[in-house]
């Protein structure tokens, strides 16, 4: 995965003490939300880890801009963004920046771990944006499978949408992908896993609500995490109405079996969009099998 990195450095002086640089002002100028990524690259609303966060723009969903604020008692602020970014986070990210010199008055920016002159880096926009759309159409031009992590979760492009874009002339069409699809009122699932109780193997067990817009892997072991592992099963339980579970544990095939068979919308090549309502999910159970994992 490309990315690249600005570290802004407050200039020390004798006789003036560093500013303590203000993120909420900083964010709020730019009118930017944030969140901290979950193990399986899902953004978590409000939250930071490990005095990192990532940065997002509302109005236009990207690719997120990762915030590095470990060393900003000493005056230094890491800004990365994953290559290829659209206009809008590229836009966003000098923002960032300006702002930071709002407050820092006086500062050095190292670009890639080098340092550069302040007006040369802020005429690189062009630059970047033609290297995004080189590593867009460079990625869409390979035979395998493509998955972006977005802001907001993973997302994996389809045959259509990697043909369009292996011979895109500008960013725009991806922008406006990515946006959408992170836009849209949905619950992107993720599962909890757990080891079998009568052997080692990894179960990936997921929920599912009625009446709530979902997306849902086709396979069960298809996912992002921190950590790889080894996927021997998956299983899914139902809750209806008032969050009142359907007694009983069920085969995730058979889930995503019945709701293709029934005929849903693809989110993207690997997810699809569930949506049924309490009586739905009743008459979906009635057909499934339930499973007994000890």
């Amino acid at each position: 995965m490309a990315y690249f990195s600005v570290t802004i450095k407050a200039k020390k002086s004798l006789f003036r003490r560093i500013p303590k640089l203000n993120l909420e002002k900083i964010l709020k100028n730019c009118k930017l939300s944030f969140g901290s990524y979950n193990d399986f690259y899902i953004l978590e609303e409000d939250n930071t880890y490990d005095d990192m966060m990532t940065v997002y723009n509302p109005e236009k969903i990207g690719r997120g801009i990762c915030l590095d604020f470990k060393e900003i008692g000493n005056g230094e602020l890491t800004l990365a963004c994953i290559v290829p970014a659209t206009p809008t986070e590229i836009d966003d990210f000098f923002n960032i920046i300006r702002e930071v010199k709002s407050q820092y008055k006086n500062m050095e920016i190292y670009f890639e771990d080098e340092k550069v002159d302040e007006d040369k880096f802020f005429g690189l926009t062009n630059t970047i944006l033609n290297v995004s759309l080189d590593y867009l159409k460079k990625d869409c031009s390979k035979d395998s499978k493509i998955v972006h992590k977005l802001a907001c979760f993973p997302y994996t492009f389809s045959d259509e949408q990697r043909n369009l874009f292996k011979n895109a002339t500008d960013l725009k069409e991806y922008e406006d992908l990515l946006h959408n699809v992170q836009s849209r009122d949905s619950y992107y699932a993720k599962p909890t896993l757990r080891k079998f109780p009568t052997n080692d193997g990894i179960l990936a067990c997921y929920v599912f609500t009625s009446d709530c817009e979902s997306i849902f892997p086709i396979k069960g072991n298809i996912f992002l995490h921190r950590n790889k592992f080894e996927i021997s099963d998956s299983c899914i339980n139902f809750f209806i109405g008032e969050a009142r579970l359907i007694d009983g544990i069920y085969k995730y095939d058979e889930f995503i079996e019945y709701v293709l068979d029934k005929g849903v919308e693809y989110f993207d090549k690997d997810h699809i969009i569930v949506n049924m309502s309490d009586e739905e999910v009743l008459e979906m159970v009635e057909s499934l099998q339930k499973i007994d994992l000890m």
